[in-house]
């Protein structure tokens, strides 16, 4: 299997603290959160919203390429098999 396609971020919402609602360019929505780092006083720190693409586990399905498989050996009408 491979991997979600990579699709452009349109727009993102908050939807609460940490939490938003992104739209991607394929019309799918995605929610995820917003990374964090602690400081030396144990405050939490918000880091900023930065990723421009998000991968689209909706439209995986449609972007599966079937693997190819090896062409069946053919065999000539006039083959004999050898008995040993």
């Amino acid at each position: 299997m491979g991997q979600s396609p990579l699709r452009l971020v349109c727009s993102r919402t908050e939807q609460c603290k940490g939490c938003y609602e992104e739209v991607l360019e394929c019309g799918h929505r995605v929610t995820t959160f917003q990374d964090f780092v602690w400081d030396e006083k144990s405050h939490l720190v918000n880091l900023p919203m930065t990723a421009k693409r998000r991968r689209c586990h909706k439209c995986r399905d449609a972007a599966a390429i079937p693997i190819p498989r090896k062409p069946v050996q053919s065999v000539p009408r006039d083959f004999e098999r050898k008995i040993a």
